[in-house]
């Protein structure tokens, strides 16, 4: 008989081996629910991990609703240090917005916003009233000023940051700019007070002056220089223009009045032809002159413009004037190549010349007509010699 295995039947260390395992068993099962619930919750609640915290920076940079948010502080960063209205910008651009200000005021700012230096030689009162939304120059703002001053009666002479205002009516003896050229499309339309020089080419200028004085302002010089022919006028750019549009008007009206055309001839003799039409209007030109002398309007009767018409018909030498000599004077040569006629005379007498030379210039073969008359009874020798006889003239 086989002994059986020795058992532990120490009876202090058996009793407490099965009892402490039995009891962690039964307190495991009954806290494992407690535990896995108390695991879930504490879970829940945990704060986010590391890694995600870092995930705003890239969210930030590519989020376009969020990236402009850094920017704001550089896009208002410029009004914190000035405005446009009171500081000149990078190109000395100035913003003028004034209502009811003082003219004083104005000029104040002038110099302080674009470095102007004001020089006022008499009181400047009375306010201004200048709106302006966008920026302008200096050279802008100076003919702003300019254009202001003019109806204070002031004006502003610049020479280089220096602006001197004087009374207009002083201004003309100052050292103002002076200007060369009757132009008037090169005369910019300007309040600025300039001495301008207009040379006429046709015209008297002293007889444009005593025309031209009625319509200048009082603060307006004119005179003419009879050598140059020229006329000096100091007054604003804006007025020197309107003067230099009628001068304009006036002094190549004289240059208009004559034009030059060329008749090819075919059968008439281009020097015989011209003698004709050169005496036929000298004619004509002196018994218009006659006429007009006498007070008469009778005349050629072909529409010469020497003929009456109307104004003033007087003049400070007895004679005629140089517009209207040039409006009766024809000329015509002859060229013997071309056998061609030149006539140089006023547009409107061109038609009557033309008429003319068409009637002249016409083949003799041309209104000779050749014609058979058979004869019963006559003898045609006979005949011949009778009509022979009685048109020998022609």
């Amino acid at each position: 008989m086989k002994p059986t295995p020795a058992m532990n039947t120490d009876p202090a260390r058996e009793p407490s081996t099965s009892w402490g395992t039995f009891a962690h068993g039964r307190i495991l099962g009954a806290w494992a629910p407690l535990l896995l619930f108390a695991a879930t919750i504490a879970s829940a609640q945990q704060p986010p991990l590391p890694q995600k915290a870092a995930d705003p920076k890239p969210n930030f940079e590519l989020d376009p609703l969020r990236a402009p948010a850094p920017a704001a502080p550089a896009r208002t960063a410029p009004p914190k240090t000035g405005t446009v209205a009171t500081t000149p910008q990078p190109k000395n651009e100035i913003l003028l917005n004034f209502q009811g200000a003082q003219l004083s005021d104005v000029l104040n700012y002038l110099s302080e916003a674009a470095g102007f230096v004001i020089v006022q030689e008499v009181p400047v009162t009375g306010t201004v009233n200048i709106v302006s939304r966008q920026p302008i120059g200096p050279e802008e703002a100076v003919d702003l000023l300019n254009t202001v001053l003019v109806e204070k009666g002031f004006v502003a002479i610049r020479n280089n940051r220096i602006l001197k205002i004087v009374n207009r009516k002083d201004a003309q003896k100052r050292d103002l700019p002076v200007q060369t050229g009757s132009d008037p499309e090169k005369i910019p339309r300007k309040d600025e007070m300039v001495t301008q020089i207009l040379p006429v080419r046709f015209g008297d200028a002293a007889k444009l002056v005593e025309n031209l004085k009625p319509l200048m302002p009082d603060t307006a010089t004119i005179s003419s220089n009879e050598g140059s022919n020229a006329i000096l006028m100091t007054d604003t750019q804006t007025n020197i223009r309107r003067i230099a549009e009628i001068i304009k008007a006036i002094d190549t009206s004289v240059a208009s009045i004559s034009t030059i055309k060329v008749y090819p001839l075919q059968f008439a003799n281009a020097k015989e032809l011209a003698t004709v039409v050169t005496q036929l209007f000298q004619t004509s030109s002196s018994s218009s002159r006659s006429s007009r002398d006498r007070g008469g309007g009778g005349g050629f009767p072909f529409p010469f413009p020497g003929g009456d018409r109307g104004g003033d018909r007087g003049s400070s030498s007895g004679g005629d004037s140089e517009a209207r000599q040039a409006g009766s004077r024809v000329i015509a040569v002859a060229d013997d190549q071309s056998n061609s006629l030149i006539v140089s005379a006023p547009e409107d007498v061109i038609p009557s010349i033309t008429d003319i030379v068409t009637r002249i210039d016409t083949s003799i073969t041309a209104v000779t007509e050749t014609r058979i008359f058979p004869l019963k009874h006559a003898d045609a020798v006979e005949l011949a010699t009778i009509l022979t006889s009685l048109y020998a003239e022609t």
